[in-house]
């Protein structure tokens, strides 16, 4: 993004902050979601994953799905309300659903 179009955007839009931490943190939201979605959409799809790339293991553990919906479309989910919903409650509460759901599935891991 130019300098201009920065000016331009906090002229028009004066509480659209531009700090780095702000920005990788939307970054890393946006990345959580492509993540997610792969994982749901290969798992919905049936798709194998790749030749060594080891998520086949992930996606044919019966951790997998919840109620008949792959964990990678509760996770998009998420994502998608921590990436663009205005409301800073819903951010946080997407934020401890998958801090929770993250903790769940590490605990797994140590017992499976």
């Amino acid at each position: 993004m130019s300098l201009c179009s920065v000016v331009a955007i906090q002229r028009w839009f004066p509480a659209v902050t531009f700090s780095i931490p702000i920005l990788l943190a939307r970054w890393l939201r946006a990345l959580g979601l492509a993540v997610a979605l792969f994982l749901g959409l290969m798992k919905l799809a049936g798709l194998p994953c790749g030749v060594g790339a080891g998520c086949d293991a992930v996606l044919s553990s019966r951790y997998a799905v919840l109620l008949g919906i792959p964990m990678g479309i509760y996770g998009a989910v998420l994502w998608s309300v921590a990436l663009i919903s205005p409301s800073p409650a819903s951010r946080r509460w997407a934020h401890h659903l998958l801090g929770f759901g993250s903790i769940v599935m590490v605990g797994l891991q140590a017992f499976v």
